[in-house]
């Protein structure tokens, strides 16, 4: 039997931009369990695509995770704190909510491996 894979051609016209550049892209702990975990994501806005953190949701990591939200001039800096104080694994996404109309959220994937 011969099997196709799909193929789609995809075309833009014109700049594709970012509304923010994440430093780091994701987060990952990986530390014993037992240690402090925190780490700080600088969320910086794109000179043309102004827009303020309305909102944080941590969907399935709410008791997993804090987060603390900070900004100074157009930096956002984003501090994440593990709160679990077990072994195991957990994995999920931050969804920072915007203001702005043309990105409503912005994403940011983490995961968490204690030992």
């Amino acid at each position: 039997m011969i099997r196709h894979t799909p193929v789609f051609k995809l075309k833009t016209k014109g700049p594709v931009d970012s509304l923010a550049i994440l430093t780091p892209k994701g987060i990952s702990f990986k530390e014993k369990y037992r240690d402090i975990h925190k780490t700080i994501v600088s969320i910086k806005q794109n000179a043309d695509y102004r827009f303020q953190i309305t909102g944080i949701d941590q969907e399935k990591l709410k008791n997993k995770i804090k987060c603390i939200q900070e900004k100074q001039n157009n930096i956002y800096q984003l501090t994440i704190l593990n709160l679990m104080n077990t072994q195991g694994r957990y994995w999920g996404k931050i969804i920072l909510q915007t203001d702005h109309p043309k990105q409503k959220n912005i994403d940011l994937w983490m995961s968490a491996a204690l030992k």
